[in-house]
């Protein structure tokens, strides 16, 4: 069984450097969860080394403004590490002027700002597609799956900025940009998943604190992203189950980490 805590007191003095996972850890993208900013205040006052790892297809900026307008401070965090700017610098590679689909919430470009791409409205002339987020309130998975059928058709690589299956939309939870993903790689056609739990984010993570893998914790509410990626990125880990996938059976190692109720000090 994986051991509990009731608060990462118990267990901040083992490492130099915490990794804080967003949505379902932090806040639900409308509220900051009872404790959440006092915890994170007591990390920052106990010395250690703070980033927010994020399956966000925004850049830092956004969220670093989300973040400070739900009552989280600026200074308290010393990196914010997104998805959407790993999935930026391989999306710098593609060849000049090559045309891209997007799809991103809140109309957000974040990630193709400055760089020498030809954003398409037609997925049927797209070189590759840009999947940043998905808006569940306004399609359904299945309506992304007819969206993207011509780009799927002809091969256009699809680029995750946003691996998570699951998001919160007003009122609960719904499919998240990375079920979409995962349909259009059903098709054959090629995707490239950028955000947790892949390598990347984790190693830019850990750079950015300069902290080796065994001196940091991750914490998060998701067992396949959170718990996951820090397993393969040599980090402990901390699961949070009050988050998006509250009620949801997951599988959870019984070493390696710890299990929390919620975010709390």
């Amino acid at each position: 069984m994986t051991p509990r805590i009731a608060g990462l007191r118990e267990i901040a003095d083992r490492f130099d450097a915490v990794l804080l996972d967003q949505f379902g850890v932090l806040h639900d993208g409308r509220t900051a969860f009872p404790g959440a900013v006092a915890c994170v205040a007591a990390l920052k006052a106990a010395g250690r080394r703070l980033a927010v790892v994020t399956n966000s297809g925004k850049g830092a900026g956004p969220n670093r403004d989300r973040l400070a307008a739900l009552g989280f401070a600026p200074d308290l965090f010393d990196a914010v590490i997104t998805s959407g700017d790993v999935c930026r610098g391989a999306l710098a590679a593609l060849p000049q002027s090559a045309s891209v689909f997007v799809i991103a919430r809140d109309g957000d470009r974040s990630a193709l700002a400055g760089l020498a791409l030809r954003e398409t409205a037609d997925p049927r002339e797209a070189d590759a597609v840009l999947l940043a987020g998905a808006e569940p309130e306004r399609m359904t998975q299945d309506g992304y799956r007819a969206l993207l059928a011509p780009a799927a058709a002809r091969g256009a690589p699809l680029f995750c900025a946003n691996p998570d299956l699951r998001m919160y939309v007003r009122g609960g939870t719904a499919f998240g940009a990375g079920a979409v993903a995962r349909d259009y790689a059903a098709t054959g056609a090629p995707v490239r998943w950028f955000g947790k739990p892949h390598p990347e984010i984790f190693a830019a993570a850990l750079a950015a604190l300069d902290t080796a893998p065994a001196r940091a914790v991750m914490v998060g509410d998701s067992a396949a992203h959170d718990v996951g990626g820090a397993k393969l990125a040599g980090c402990a880990w901390v699961l949070v189950e009050g988050g998006v996938y509250a009620g949801a059976a997951q599988d959870v190692p019984e070493s390696g980490g710890w299990a929390m109720a919620s975010l709390a000090w």
